[in-house]
């Protein structure tokens, strides 16, 4: 993580994700714990997930201290982009984006 001057909030969510295949082929349900760190304008990024809710804590353990140390997700391979929090300033930045990205593709179809 590089140095950081912003202020990070970590906290440990979960998403239901499809399984890998059982002996019988179907695929189930399983849920994944991961670290979320948001800062004051909305912006959020991911750590990869875990399988455990125990070991999620541990990790945000870690990344609550490297983050008091001065640490940032920004730039960092360790952590991924993220939705933005819902009527954030990031969140407002966002959809501008899609709606541009959505203009420009209507664009090139109608051309």
């Amino acid at each position: 993580m590089e140095k950081n001057l912003e202020t990070w909030e970590a906290d440990v969510a979960s998403d239901l994700v499809w399984g890998p295949l059982d002996e019988d082929g179907e695929r189930r349900e399983v849920e994944i714990f991961y670290v979320r760190l948001e800062n004051e304008r909305g912006e959020r990024f991911r750590s990869k997930g875990f399988e455990e809710k125990v070991a999620a804590y541990r990790f945000r353990g870690l990344v609550e201290a490297a983050l008091a140390k001065g640490a940032s997700p920004r730039g960092s391979a360790k952590w991924s982009a993220h939705y933005p929090r819902y009527a954030s300033a990031a969140y407002s930045s966002y959809e501008e984006l899609c709606w541009e990205k959505k203009v420009a593709e209507s664009e090139s179809f109608s051309r």
